[in-house]
């Protein structure tokens, strides 16, 4: 999991070990430029836009399925209906139950 701390925010060894764990070795320059981009703290919203912008030269899909992937913890390629909707309700811009019920019906 990204957060570990589980505050709803990710911090600069959030995003070092995340990096990490998809085979980058992110300078500590590094990881301080990406931190200064955000214009606050970064929650799940943000970092999936940063993160986004950082795999220049990729097709969107792998951008989206990288993304998601440093939440299947057992690299199954699978993520829990369960596991996900508490991610979409408690993490950044946070969805309603509702609006976790109409994206499952999409």
């Amino acid at each position: 999991m990204i957060d570990q701390n589980r505050d709803g925010f990710i911090d600069k060894e959030d995003l070092h070990d995340m990096l990490a764990s998809l085979g980058k070795n992110p300078t500590d320059e590094y990881l301080d430029a990406m931190m200064n981009e955000a214009p606050g703290p970064i929650n799940f919203t943000m970092f999936l836009t940063m993160f986004g912008e950082k795999l220049n030269g990729t097709d969107p899909e792998d951008v989206i399925r990288n993304a998601f992937a440093c939440f299947d913890e057992e690299a199954t390629g699978f993520i829990q209906e369960d596991y996900l909707r508490e991610l979409l309700t408690t993490m950044g811009d946070r969805f309603t139950d509702e609006e976790v019920d109409e994206l499952y019906r999409e």
